[in-house]
């Protein structure tokens, strides 16, 4: 993976190593899959990508000190975890088509 200093920030180091760090995560799901279960791998990455990407473009979005307390201590309306579910999936869903679009040109 790479750092390229000490002051790199959580979100960049994400983007910058998404591959190696979904990689390390299929390893992981690997190993706890009961024993003589197989799946492929696009499955034990199941959209982890799309997450990674996702808590990137979180951690760089400006956040009012409400939404940052809510965030930190779960204390969401039900409404409240529903919107912020939907929005971090339409968020990623952006991501991922945006990235994909740039590994196509």
């Amino acid at each position: 993976m790479r750092v390229h200093n000490l002051a790199m920030k959580l979100s960049d180091f994400i983007v910058e190593n998404i591959e190696e760090i979904t990689a390390e995560w299929e390893e992981f799901a690997k190993s706890l899959l009961p024993s003589g279960e197989v799946m492929t791998s696009l499955a034990l990455r199941d959209h982890a990508t799309q997450i990674l990407l996702a808590i990137a473009e979180d951690i760089e979005t400006d956040q009012t000190d409400l939404e940052q307390t809510y965030k930190s201590d779960g204390s969401l309306t039900r409404d409240e975890r529903q919107d912020l579910h939907q929005q971090l999936n339409q968020q990623s869903q952006e991501i991922y088509e945006e990235k994909h679009d740039e590994e196509q040109r």
